[in-house]
């Protein structure tokens, strides 16, 4: 498995990870390892798992996504997959029963336009406190167009 890791920037920040080639087995602590370090990054963000160069997907890795899939609940994130109807990981998702649990997306940008609308829509039903406590965990820059 070989894996690429970027930030999007603003206005829809998010991580991607781009994994490659055969996840077997033996890489589940490798993913999950890369799914935290991409959910705790300074620059925050949900994180996209695009996996369309994959070529098979064990079902014994997937519990690297669902610990990754945990760890973003406990964020107030969301990890998303970007893959083939009848890609590697859609295929054992379905086949495990998890397909529910991971939005798919065709491309990394209906994914981010997807999050994006998800961002909104969860900030159009917070509380006054909860608006307060989610614009304190912004990055920096939220605090400067909150006085325009």
């Amino acid at each position: 498995m070989h894996v690429t890791h970027s930030t999007v920037p603003q206005p829809s920040p998010h991580q991607v990870l781009v994994l490659s080639g055969p996840v077997a087995p033996a890489d589940t602590d490798h993913l999950r390892g890369w799914c935290y370090r991409a959910l705790t990054e300074p620059s925050g963000g949900d994180l996209v798992v695009d996996v369309r160069a994959v070529t098979a997907f064990d079902d014994a890795a997937m519990a690297a996504l669902s610990s990754g899939r945990l760890r973003a609940r406990h964020l107030a994130r969301h990890l998303v997959v970007v893959d083939a109807v009848d890609g590697a990981l859609a295929t054992s998702l379905r086949r495990t029963g998890l397909a529910f649990r991971f939005p798919r997306y065709d491309s990394p940008e209906l994914a981010a336009q997807a999050l994006a609308a998800e961002r909104t829509d969860r900030a159009s039903h917070d509380l006054p406190q909860e608006a307060r406590w989610r614009a304190a965990a912004a990055p920096a820059a939220a605090p400067a167009s909150a006085g325009a």
